[in-house]
């Protein structure tokens, strides 16, 4: 009996942390779209995504992007939606070692598992623009397949 309540005490706390980053909570709302702000963690498996071209989405030039299938969609805790850029992408090139200045007119992909933090959630205002968070670490980051045009 003394090894169960052990056993019990020792995993509680690696249960709780693993809880606690998993969830987003609402914090309020950005002052220039008014887009729900979510504080949280949590870890995704998916697959990332740089297009060499010039563009712009919410503010951030040549993002990097993050996209999840729909299974992965259905493991991903509120309000993660299935396509988003991370605010920090130029933290982001060096995370998932892709070249800041790739080959022009070519999309490099590749898969991950990625730590993200906090969540604008802009799609809840217009479906057609893409969510933004920061990414925190990578692992099982695989080599970017390159596609050119």
């Amino acid at each position: 009996m003394k090894k169960n309540i052990v056993s019990v005490f020792f995993i509680l706390p690696f249960i709780s942390v693993f809880a606690q980053a998993q969830t987003f909570k609402l914090i309020g709302v950005g002052q220039d779209y008014e887009e729900p702000l979510y504080s949280g963690e949590a870890i995704l498996i998916g697959q990332y995504s740089r297009n060499y071209e010039d563009y712009t989405v919410m503010g951030i030039e040549n993002p990097v992007c993050f996209n999840l299938s729909l299974k992965q969609l259905k493991a991903a805790p509120s309000p993660v939606s299935a396509n988003f850029c991370f605010k920090n992408s130029r933290e982001a090139h060096k995370i998932l070692n892709l070249p800041i200045n790739g080959k022009k007119g070519c999309l490099y992909e590749g898969n991950a598992k990625i730590k993200i933090k906090n969540f604008s959630l802009y799609s809840s205002i217009d479906p057609s623009v893409l969510d933004i968070t920061y990414l925190v670490s990578a692992s099982e980051v695989s080599k970017p397949k390159i596609t050119c045009d």
